[in-house]
């Protein structure tokens, strides 16, 4: 079922996040920049689009954890429950959301408007593949330093690519090295800086100021469940 049947048959309430959730699977980014937009053309939209954009970002979590535990168990099993804390954080706040900001029952998104843009997604490829390209030359050429900074070049784009990156700093025979595990945080972190530049400019104020913050909440608590833990 795809995302404009979903909100057919479920209303936008609903649907938007169901299909927010599931689109996030593929692109969290590009369901950041389309429910901004949404929100630019219908304001009352906002509350529940951010809470959409956030179960977006959660599943693009566990999917990057999915990646991480696939390249590297020992480094999943460092960072399992920091990432936990965020997902946590990101569905506690995702619900909150929800609560706050109801639809009136007969709200509906015009017809003009489609679920997600193929040329956001399209776009977003295409930065991939270039930032990847150069992050994979600055690990050849500047070694692990190089593996860890090309991981957060790439995580202002694509997460689950930087993932691999990462989990190149861990070598099996030895303990998960504490670079590896910031590693982690550091490409979340470069990850939020993109998404909330990105919300502000799809979306205006409101929109980015609220998935600035619900954002932010997120990495602490994951940057505190790495210090901690």
């Amino acid at each position: 079922v795809c995302s404009s049947d979903l909100i057919r048959l479920k209303g936008v309430q609903w649907g938007l996040p169901i299909a927010s959730l599931l689109s996030g699977l593929i692109s969290s980014t590009a369901v950041i920049m389309d429910l901004g937009k949404k929100c630019k053309q219908e304001p009352a939209l906002t509350g529940v689009a951010c809470a959409s954009a956030l179960l977006s970002t959660l599943a693009s979590l566990i999917l990057f954890a999915l990646v991480v535990g696939a390249s590297s168990m020992p480094l999943l099993q460092a960072v399992a429950v920091p990432l936990c804390f965020g997902a946590l954080a990101l569905l506690g706040m995702a619900i909150a959301l929800f609560k706050r900001h109801q639809l009136p029952l007969n709200f509906a998104i015009t017809q003009s408007q489609r679920a997600f843009e193929m040329s956001h997604v399209l776009m977003i490829a295409f930065s991939i593949s270039s930032i990847s390209l150069l992050s994979t030359w600055m690990g050849f050429v500047f070694g692990q330093a190089g593996t860890f900074v090309s991981a957060v070049v790439v995580g202002f784009a694509e997460i689950h690519a930087a993932a691999v990156s990462v989990s190149q700093l861990v070598d099996p025979a030895v303990p998960v090295p504490s670079l590896a595990r910031w590693g982690i945080l550091a490409v979340l972190a470069a990850s939020i800086v993109s998404k909330s530049a990105l919300s502000f400019i799809s979306g205006g104020k409101d929109y980015g100021q609220k998935m600035t913050g619900a954002l932010c909440i997120f990495l602490v608590t994951t940057a505190l469940g790495i210090a901690f833990t």
